[in-house]
C-alpha cells in the first residue's frame, strides 16, 4: 500500500513537471498559453506577468502567446500604451510570416511528393 502512494506521488510529480514544460516551452517564451502567465525557469515560480524585456524580446520572434499580446499596452502611461500595441502588432505579424511559410513549405512538400508519386506511378507502367 505505502509503495503503490509513494509511486502514485512520484508519477503524478512528473506527469505535472512534463506539462509544465510543454505549456511553457520555446515556442511560447515561458508564458502559459491559455493563462498568460509566466514561467521563469531559473526560480521555478510562476507570476501573472513576465517582464517588458521578456515580453518585447518574444513579441520580435512572434512568440508571445494572443493572451499575453492583448494585454499589451493596456496599462500605463500613453506612451507605454503605444509602444506595448506597437509590439502586439510586430508579434502578430512576425507569428503570420511565420505561419505563412510553414504553409508555403508544406505545399512544397506536398506538391514534391506528388510528383515523386506521378514519377514513380509512370515506371510501373
Amino acid at each position: 500500500m505505502r509503495k503503490s502512494l509513494i509511486l502514485v506521488v512520484v508519477a503524478a510529480g512528473l506527469l505535472t513537471a512534463g506539462t509544465t514544460y510543454a505549456l511553457v516551452g520555446a515556442d511560447t517564451c515561458n508564458y502559459d498559453p491559455k493563462s498568460g502567465y509566466f514561467y521563469d525557469a531559473d526560480t521555478k515560480e510562476w507570476s501573472a506577468n513576465g517582464s517588458w524585456e521578456e515580453a518585447v524580446s518574444c513579441a520580435k520572434e512572434g512568440k508571445l502567446p494572443d493572451i499575453v499580446a492583448n494585454r499589451l499596452g493596456i496599462w500605463g502611461d500613453k506612451q507605454t500604451q503605444i509602444e506595448g500595441r506597437k509590439w502586439a502588432t510586430i508579434n502578430a505579424k512576425v507569428k503570420a510570416e511565420k505561419a505563412a511559410k510553414e504553409a508555403k513549405a508544406s505545399a512544397d512538400a506536398a506538391e514534391k511528393s506528388a510528383a515523386k508519386a506521378k514519377v514513380a506511378s509512370e515506371k510501373i507502367k
